[in-house]
Order: structure tokens, then C-alpha cells, then sequence
């Protein structure tokens, strides 16, 4: 006979519900059943056991008696990491779904747990290398406080692997101070909401230290002890004495009588209380601790704490400004590298300095870390699973999901952290954001430091954000790498500050895998430090040949759309161009107009031609490509790009002495630059123009009037922190001061020049800077120095093709050569630079001069010697 089946009968549906469940726990209840028999008969190991359970809890994940049989065997086993883990993610669910916390039996057998672990790894380290200096610190307030001399309490802090309790572990090991009693407490996260839970301990073992048993200590003592700590009675056993009704009394007098409990016992011995880890104390043993027993007790008891450092400075705020003068903090601080190589030294047999490097690379100088590695170098290993990572796994598991998910996007940035970018990918506003970045900051992660006046996020060892970073799958790391880069293009183009995020922009997009994108953004970066829209031959001395072609490989690699193909071209004319290289420059140019069709390229490719004929003074060429381009701009109306083609124009009409229509064209361009938005570019042109407007008077010989024009297109830069034009004004302006004889202040000029030649690469005023230089250090009589600058000018001139400079740099070698004929000395070290005749510098000069129309010149060279 088929089934049947009743549509839409509640009953009927409410009937197969319970059925199903009745079979579905008759099935567990049967598997369950067999397991723990089995594992009561040995016939399962602690291995087999994590294997079975993970299939039971898929039926039942809240069975605590399967839990707690499975954590008996791994304690059997001693299977400690096993057993803690498998409790965590049991409690971890629990307060989870159903906001209850693990039976009492799991909680003490955890407990049980980690104290073995942390006492087997106190114990199981042989040697301890380094921390001398805070050894003492601790050795010293601990010998003080045994003679009865001023001593401070101490705070411990450092952050993840940093060896807090290494530290007090091996002091405690090995400290030889008579006359005290130590008294050891260990704070666990899973205790720290067990009121007076540390108190009850410390109270504990200081009755044991002194041998006096609870049923020795006055009536109202023994009263108090049963009001907070009941189960040291024995739940009553000896508990003759009443207990105080918790109504009868404000908590702060049963403090102040705990208060004299605390002294009584203090007053029979001289207490050390090492307390590690103070942070997962419990709130009230906390609160008593600080405000009691470090105040009223300091003669009796000496407190070292350790704490994380991301807690220390809330820790510290809860003292009291009196207290705070008694206690001492020291910082343990990850190995230099000098200390590296001490403990590698000592560990490792003859330790080769690459290995040292390396060693400290991948530690960061964290000992914990340093240790794992040093100990596998040692005995051959390449384990991935050290202590340093499973610190870091059991911290994870404490973290919500939004934390988790804000700490994994976190480790994709290569540098500081951007929460904004961060919240717009988690969906949460930015203040929310940083809440969830305290606990990060709490647990160790990441650590905040302060750079330019603005807070930053870091990881705190850079081996936690690859670890974490790489953790994740492939697909979702480059899809977080996808969504900052765009959230960072998107910000950096509404807020006008892509340059400042245009390396972040390209590492997202690189790691993301989205090729064309990760190109454009390069070479954007590429335009941005060759000055691709700026006339003066300037660029980052950062950019090379070396860059190009590194581009050109990874072009030659990628199928990259034809857009990009040519905006490479346009980089690569412009950098040729600007390093002089004018046949490949005029090459790519020409490849350029002949078969791209975007009209803003184009416009940019006329603007490289004008600039070779700026640097080449081809007056017919920049007229030509500036008419071309003010042509191209009437399809593309834009007045700044309009304002800086005239100023080029004008600069032409100026060399052919058409002063009066190069001023009109100067003043056109000055305001068509008024209603522009005020940004870099807009500044940079200015500048130029004001720096033009000099020219009328530097051809007539007007210096004096030359100079406040100078000097305020070089304001302008400086206003703005621009480089570009600035070596070019600092010529202009050193070279006027040298007209108008003052020289010193020339000098200051011509040698800021060669300062910022360090940061930007100048083709053009290089040489003439240099000739004024040999100059100035001649007529100071240091003909060394001199002869240096000189013979630099000429190397410079090797790659120019610019009759200006060549004119001046000639007229000043006939200078030398006419004022040291009359000095032996001088006429040594100039003769070695200059080997030729005056009249052969002199007629080499007069050739550059006529071509300039600047004739005037050659008279200086009529004049007698000087100097």
C-alpha cells in the first residue's frame, strides 16, 4: 500500500514533526550510548574521541556529557591543547545560543588544564637569554623591600610573545632574597567573572604560608572569610560562625573589616604577590587590590603585576596619584638586532650574519617567536604551528564576528590601517568602526601609534597580520584588496587627494588581480613624478630608466587596452624629452599624432613638443604646438590648460623681444587662472608667469626689477610645498643677485639649487648653477672647489642642446681663465679644468650670445681682471 499524504492538516504535519524528532534522538541517543561506552573501556583514544564527537554535536551540539567525557580522555592524554580548544568552542556556543554558561565539572577540569600548561611551560625553559636590565629592576625592589628600604611595586607590561611570564618564572626560579614569602597568582580569562575569585586565592595561600588554619582566626575575621570566600569553609563544615545577612551591611564596610583581615595577615610576614596577567582579574579583587592593599599595605606586601601593554594605560588611570608614585612600570620591548644576534650566538653554532638578518626579519626581535625559530634551527625542524600562532588562534576565538571580520580586512593594508575604508566594506559608520578596533587594540592585534599629530593602527608584529592575511581563501583576499582600492580611488578623487593614496590604490588593485586597473593607477604615479603636465624638464630622481622598462615588461606581459598602450607612449615621450633624449622623445610624439584619436592626449602630446622646444629654444616649435593646442582646447574648453599654453606662447613672443604682446598673453593667462579651483597645478603656473614677467627686464639688463618677480614665484612654490619651477627660480634669482653684485646671497640661491637636486632631477639651469658656483668659490679663492663645481658644469652640458647655457657657462670659464693668469695657484687647478685658451672660451661664449641676442654680455669680458 503507497503513502498517503494530507494537504495543509496541521495535525498531521504537528504528528510527522514529533515523529521525526523522536527518531532523530532515539538515533543519537544510540550513538551516544556506544561512544561513551566505548570510551569508558579504552577502546577510543583521545584522537578518535575529538573525531567521533564532531558527528555527535552535528545531532546534539549542547550535550555537556559528551563534552566532559572527551575532555577527560584528553586530560588522560595529556592532550592540553585539545582539551582547551574543544572547550572554548563548546562554551563559545553555549553563551552563544542559549546564554548559559558550561557546567562547574568542564569549568574545572579547563581550569585544571591550563594551569598544567602554564606551568609545564614555565618549567620546561632551560635557559633564559636577555632581559638583564629589567631582571635587575625586579632583583633590586625585591632586596629593598626585604631590608626595609624604599622600594616601588612593579608593573610588568609587554604585548603578545613579549615573555611576561617567562620572565617572573624565571625570576621566581632563581631569586635568592631571604626574609619574604612569594606568593604566585595566575589570572585566567575564564575566572575573570568569578567575584573575589583572586582575592580568595591570595588569601588562601598567605594562611598557608603563615601555617594558620581558618578555624585559628578571630571570630570576626572568620566571619568575613565566610561571607566572601564560603567554599573554603568547606560548604559549612566548619562554619559554626553565622553568616553575615548581605542586607545587614554596606559593601564598604565589609570591605574595610576584609581590610583588617588583609592586615592581620600581613602583618605576621613580609608578603611578594606576583600576579601575572592582572587583566583577567576578576573586578572586585581588582578594586580591593589598588585601592587597599597597594595604599595601606606598602610596608608588608611588595605587588609585581603583569598586564598587556595595550592595557596598561586603562590599567593605570584606576590608581590613585599617590600610589602611582610608588610603582614602576617596565616595558618589555621586542630584541634589537644586536640582541638577536647575542641569543643567536649563544644558541646556534656559528651563526653567519645573513642568518642573523633573517632570523630577526622574521621574528621582529618578538622573543617568544625568536625562540620557536632559534629552538627548530636547532634541532632541524620547519614547523608552522609555533606557541606565537596559537596564542594568536586562542585569541581570535574570543572575538565577535564584526571583530573578526574588521581584524581580516585590516591585515590586506601593507601599512597603517584606514578605519573609514574598513567600516564602508564591513557596512558600519566609521565611529562604530573604532569601537570595534578597542578590543583589537585590547587583545594585542594591533597596536596605535601617533604619526604627524594623526592616530594610526598598525599590526603589532607584522608576522600577525601575514598570518591572519593569509588564513583567508585566495578569492575572498581579492575581494577585500577589490573593495579598498575602490573605496580609496572613489575618496582620493572626491577629496582631491588621490596622490596621497595612489600606492595603496595600486597595491589593492595589483593583489585584487585587476590588471588594468592596477596599470592606469601606475602609470598615473609614473605622470605624476615625471611632471608629465609641468614645462620645466623636473622629475623625481626616484624615476629612472629602470622604471620604464619595468612598465614595458609588465605591458609586454598583460593584454592592455589600446587607451593605455598610448598612455604609456605619452610617459615614455615625456621622460625621454626631459632627460634630453629628443630623437626617441619626438619619436613617440610623432607615433602618438599619427594614431591616437583622444583628443586630451593629444592635447598633452603638443604640450611635450612645446617643452622641447622650451628646453631647446626652438621659438617656431612652441608657437606651432601652442596654436595646435589652443585649437584642440576649443573642442575641450578648459581655462587653466588655456592659461598655461599662453604663458608658453608668451615665453616665445619673449625670446623674439615681442615683450609687449608676451605681457598681454601673461595677464590673459594670470586671469583666466583667477576663477580656477586653487590646487597644485594652478599654483605651479602662476609662479611660471611671474617668473616670465622678470624676463622683459632680465633681457634689458633691469636685475633690480628682476628679482621681487623671482622672488615671489619661488613664495608661491614654497606656499604650497611645490618643487616643480623651483630650481629654475632659484637660477633666475641667484643669477640676478650676481648682477647686481651681491654674491654671498647668490651663493645661499645657487646652492638651495643643489640641494633640491637630490629630491628632483633638472636637465636645464644644472650647468649654469654649477658655473656661477666655480664662480663664487674663485673670487672666495677656494680654487678647488671651484675647479669641482666646473668641471661638473661640463658634464651637465654633455646632455643639453640649449645655446643659453652654453653662453654662460663659457662666459664664466673666460672669467676664470682671464682673473687666475695672474695668480699661480689658481691658474694650477683652473688650467686642469679648462684646458683650452681664453679666446677659446671667450669665442665660444660670443657664438651663444649672438644666437641669443643677448650680444651685451661679451662686454663684462672687456673689463680687467677681478679678484
Amino acid at each position: 500500500m503507497e503513502g498517503f499524504y494530507l494537504k495543509d492538516c496541521p495535525d498531521f504535519n504537528s504528528f510527522a514533526e514529533e515523529y521525526n524528532k523522536r527518531q532523530s534522538m532515539r538515533l543519537y541517543n544510540s550513538a551516544k550510548g556506544v561512544f561513551l561506552d566505548e570510551l569508558a573501556k579504552g577502546k577510543l583514544t583521545g584522537q578518535q574521541a575529538l573525531g567521533r564527537i564532531a558527528v555527535l554535536s552535528k545531532m546534539d551540539p549542547y550535550d555537556e556529557e559528551v563534552v566532559l567525557a572527551v575532555m577527560e580522555r584528553c586530560f588522560t592524554e595529556k592532550r592540553l591543547d585539545d582539551l582547551i580548544l574543544l572547550y572554548r568552542d563548546f562554551e563559545k556556543r553555549l553563551i552563544s545560543d542559549l546564554m548559559v554558561e558550561p557546567r562547574k565539572e568542564l569549568q574545572n577540569i579547563y581550569r585544571t588544564a591550563l594551569m598544567q600548561k602554564k606551568a609545564a611551560r614555565g618549567n620546561t625553559e632551560p635557559y633564559f637569554y636577555g632581559r638583564r636590565e629589567e631582571l635587575k629592576k625586579i632583583d633590586g625592589a625585591h632586596r629593598n623591600f626585604s631590608a626595609g628600604e624604599p622600594y616601588a611595586n612593579l608593573i610588568i607590561a609587554g604585548g603578545i610573545g613579549s615573555g611576561k611570564t617567562c620572565l617572573l618564572n624565571h625570576y621566581l626560579r632563581n631569586n635568592d632574597v631571604a626574609g619574604t614569602t612569594v606568593i604566585s597568582l595566575v589570572c585566567y580569562e575564564a575566572e575573570a567573572k568569578i567575584e573575589y575569585r583572586i582575592l580568595s586565592l591570595l588569601t588562601g595561600k598567605m594562611l598557608k604560608a603563615l601555617k594558620i588554619g581558618t578555624a585559628a582566626l578571630p571570630e570576626s575575621y572568620r566571619r568575613i572569610m565566610l561571607y566572601f570566600f564560603p567554599f573554603m569553609f568547606n560548604g559549612g563544615a566548619q562554619g559554626e560562625a553565622p553568616r553575615i545577612d548581605k542586607a545587614s551591611l554596606p559593601l564598604f564596610e565589609l570591605e574595610d573589616l576584609f581590610s583588617e583581615l588583609f592586615g592581620y595577615l600581613a602583618a605576621r610576614g613580609k608578603f611578594v604577590v606576583v600576579i601575572d596577567d592582572i587583566r583577567f582579574c576578576d573586578r572586585r579583587s581588582l578594586d580591593f587590590i589598588q585601592r587597599v592593599a597597594v595604599y595601606k599595605y606598602c610596608r608588608r606586601v611588595l605587588f609585581i603585576f603583569s598586564c598587556h601593554e595595550s592595557w596598561l594605560g586603562e590599567y593605570i588611570k584606576t590608581f590613585d596619584k599617590s600610589v602611582l608614585q610608588n610603582i614602576d612600570i617596565i616595558e618589555l620591548r621586542n630584541f634589537e638586532r644586536g640582541e638577536v644576534e647575542s641569543i643567536a650566538a649563544r644558541s646556534l653554532k656559528e651563526p653567519g650574519a645573513e642568518l642573523v638578518d633573517s632570523i630577526y626579519r622574521e621574528s621582529g626581535g618578538n622573543p617568544l617567536y625568536l625562540f620557536e625559530i632559534i629552538n627548530n634551527l636547532k634541532e632541524n625542524k620547519n614547523v608552522k604551528s609555533y606557541k606565537f600562532f596559537y596564542l594568536l588562534e586562542n585569541r581570535l576565538r574570543t572575538l565577535s564576528d564584526h571583530e573578526q571580520a574588521v581584524l581580516y580586512i585590516s591585515s590586506t593594508f601593507f601599512s597603517g590601517i584606514m578605519p573609514e575604508a574598513v567600516a564602508s566594506i564591513v557596512g558600519v559608520d566609521y565611529i562604530k568602526a573604532l569601537e570595534l578596533y578597542e578590543p583589537l587594540v585590547r587583545n594585542g592585534f594591533l597596536k596605535e601609534e601617533i604619526k604627524d599629530g594623526r592616530l594610526t593602527l598598525l599590526f603589532a608584529h607584522e608576522q600577525f597580520r601575514s598570518y591572519i592575511y593569509q588564513s583567508q581563501p585566495l578569492i575572498k583576499r581579492k575581494t577585500i584588496h577589490m573593495k579598498i582600492a575602490e573605496y580609496l580611488a572613489a575618496y582620493g578623487e572626491k577629496n582631491g587627494c588621490l596622490k596621497d593614496h595612489i600606492d595603496n590604490i595600486i597595491y589593492h588593485y595589483g593583489n585584487a588581480g585587476q590588471t588594468t586597473k592596477y596599470l592606469h593607477y601606475k602609470l598615473m604615479k609614473a605622470a605624476s613624478i615625471v611632471s608629465i603636465d609641468n614645462d620645466f624638464p623636473e622629475f623625481l630622481t626616484s624615476f629612472t630608466q629602470s622604471f620604464i622598462d619595468e612598465l614595458e615588461d609588465e605591458f609586454s606581459r598583460q593584454s592592455v587596452p589600446v587607451d593605455l598602450q598610448y598612455e604609456f607612449t605619452l610617459l615614455k615621450a615625456s621622460f625621454a624629452i626631459k632627460t634630453c633624449d629628443y630623437g626617441r622623445g619626438l619619436e613617440y610624439i610623432e607615433k602618438l599624432l599619427e594614431f591616437d584619436t583622444d583628443t586630451r592626449r593629444l592635447l598633452k602630446a603638443r604640450k611635450q613638443l612645446i617643452y622641447y622646444g622650451i628646453q631647446t629654444r626652438d621659438y617656431t616649435m612652441i608657437k606651432e604646438n601652442a596654436v595646435e593646442a589652443l585649437r584642440i582646447l576649443k573642442k575641450i574648453p578648459d581655462d587653466v590648460e588655456r592659461a598655461d599654453i599662453l604663458k608658453s606662447y608668451a615665453l616665445a613672443e619673449i625670446n623674439c623681444r615681442r615683450y609687449k604682446n608676451a605681457k598681454s598673453m601673461l595677464l590673459k593667462s594670470l586671469s583666466l587662472l583667477c576663477s580656477a579651483p586653487l590646487n597644485e597645478n594652478v599654483i605651479s603656473i602662476r609662479a611660471c608667469v611671474f617668473n616670465y614677467l622678470a624676463y622683459e627686464y632680465k633681457y634689458a639688463g633691469e636685475y633690480e626689477r628682476c628679482i621681487p618677480l623671482y622672488r615671489k614665484a619661488i613664495e608661491l612654490c614654497l606656499s604650497a610645498n611645490i618643487t616643480n619651477g623651483l630650481p629654475l627660480f632659484y637660477m633666475n634669482l641667484g643669477q640676478a643677485l650676481v648682477k647686481t653684485g651681491r654674491l654671498k646671497e647668490a651663493k645661499e640661491y645657487f646652492l638651495k639649487f643643489e640641494i633640491l637636486r637630490e629630491q628632483i632631477y633638472s636637465a636645464l639651469s644644472t650647468t649654469i648653477v654649477k658655473a656661477y658656483l666655480a664662480f663664487i668659490y674663485s673670487f672666495e679663492k677656494n680654487y678647488r672647489l671651484s675647479a669641482k663645481y666646473l668641471a661638473e658644469g661640463f658634464e651637465c652640458s654633455r646632455l643639453i642642446k640649449n645655446p643659453y647655457e652654453y653662453a654662460y657657462l663659457y662666459k664664466i670659464c673666460a672669467l676664470l681663465k682671464k682673473n687666475a693668469a695672474a695668480d699661480g695657484e689658481a691658474a694650477a687647478v683652473i688650467d686642469s679644468v679648462l684646458p683650452e685658451s681664453y679666446e677659446y672660451y671667450r669665442e665660444r661664449a660670443a657664438e651663444n650670445f649672438i644666437t641669443i641676442g643677448l650680444e651685451r654680455e661679451l662686454a663684462e669680458l672687456e673689463l680687467p681682471p677681478t679678484g
